[in-house]
């Protein structure tokens, strides 16, 4: 239910420079769910929304995996990293009880969500999957 919530707010953003769309998102405070649209619903690439914390031990390993497969795709993948401690907000309308929190979004439709760790080729595998 809160996930949708997102989308009413869809409606409400505008678009992102070029030289924002060009930009990896790499850190948050208070984002806000407005913000948050903004910056991953209006994309027309594909954009992985990584949910973590600083106390999360998993979290640290998953970043650079995250970091690898960006950099391989900087073209096609949007890698947008959300501390769920300095936006609870948007840990909250994801229900992030358990972290980290992966969300892959195809032009703005929330299309792929996986909780915990997860190796770069099974990423890969679902970015192909939703047309990398």
């Amino acid at each position: 239910m809160k996930i949708k919530l997102l989308f009413v707010f869809f409606s409400l953003t505008t678009a992102l420079s070029s030289q924002e769309d060009r930009e990896q998102d790499t850190s948050f405070v208070a984002l806000t769910v407005v913000d948050f649209n903004q910056r991953v619903l209006s994309k027309d690439k594909l954009v992985l929304v990584y949910l973590k914390a600083e106390w999360c031990a998993v979290c640290k390993k998953q970043r650079p995996i995250l970091d690898a497969l960006v950099k391989k795709n900087i073209n096609e993948v949007k890698l947008m990293v959300i501390d769920t401690e300095t936006n609870p907000l948007i840990r909250d309308a994801f229900e992030a009880d358990a972290l980290p929190m992966l969300l892959l979004y195809k032009k703005g439709k929330l299309v792929w969500n996986y909780v915990g760790l997860i190796q770069e080729k099974q990423i890969m595998e679902w970015l192909k999957y939703y047309g990398l």
